[in-house]
């Protein structure tokens, strides 16, 4: 009877014993989970943080008037940098990386706007349009209503001859870029003056037509029609 107990108890005690290694076993066995579960994450996020890579772009802090030069003219003054991911930064966006040292506004750019090339135009592509560009300048009252005096740099105007005696009009010039205004005292008028009367006025013109422009202004026939 006492043998009989005996082994009764022994059973008992290695079932115990087994059950408390089984315990310790599955809690042994999840730490080890979630410790290679843990790795695994962490190896994941540095693969992606070493993929994650970032480009520089431009953002507008101050409205870019049409016709400013933009890098070589103060450009802490309109703009200002920003990191963007590179997957969001398309071809036509400008960045730190692609930008030119002389980009001039095709027209006024506002506040909060990110640069993109298509919104300027280089040096090199205005004086395109000219086979032997020369700067060419004249007062506001040598044209009759010279567009309200509202001219400024970066415009580009249409010059016609009207006769006097028919009032017939013919286009003489489309296209030119206005290059520099200047009012009566002299002070150069940039783009963000908007009140300012233009009075004088320097255009790119070809050298051939220099001859046919001031003696066209001479006798008074020429107008000019700012283009939008």
């Amino acid at each position: 009877m006492q043998i009989q107990k005996r082994k009764e108890r022994e059973e008992q005690r290695i079932n115990k014993s087994g059950k408390g290694r089984l315990a310790l076993t599955a809690i042994l066995t999840s730490f080890l989970a979630a410790g290679g579960l843990f790795l695994l994450l962490m190896q994941s996020e540095k693969k992606m943080l070493e993929n994650y890579q970032t480009r520089t772009v431009y953002v507008v802090k101050k409205a870019i008037p049409a016709g400013t030069g933009i890098f070589l003219e103060h450009p802490e003054e309109y703009l200002e940098e920003r990191e963007l991911d590179a997957e969001l930064v398309g071809q036509s966006i400008l960045t730190a990386e692609n930008r030119k040292e002389e980009l001039i506004a095709r027209f006024t750019i506002r506040e909060g706007t990110i640069l993109y090339e298509e919104m300027f135009e280089t040096p090199e592509e205005i004086l395109e349009a000219y086979k032997e560009p020369v700067i060419a300048g004249f007062r506001g009252e040598d044209l009759y209503q010279l567009v309200g005096g509202i001219l400024r740099p970066g415009d580009r105007i249409h010059v016609y001859s009207v006769e006097k005696e028919s009032g017939s009009a013919k286009l003489l010039w489309s296209d030119l870029y206005v290059k520099q205004v200047f009012d009566n005292s002299g002070k150069r008028i940039d783009g963000e003056d908007g009140d300012a009367s233009a009075l004088r006025i320097n255009i790119y013109l070809d050298k051939g037509d220099v001859e046919a422009f001031y003696e066209g202004l001479f006798a008074g026939q020429l107008r000019v029609v700012k283009a939008l």
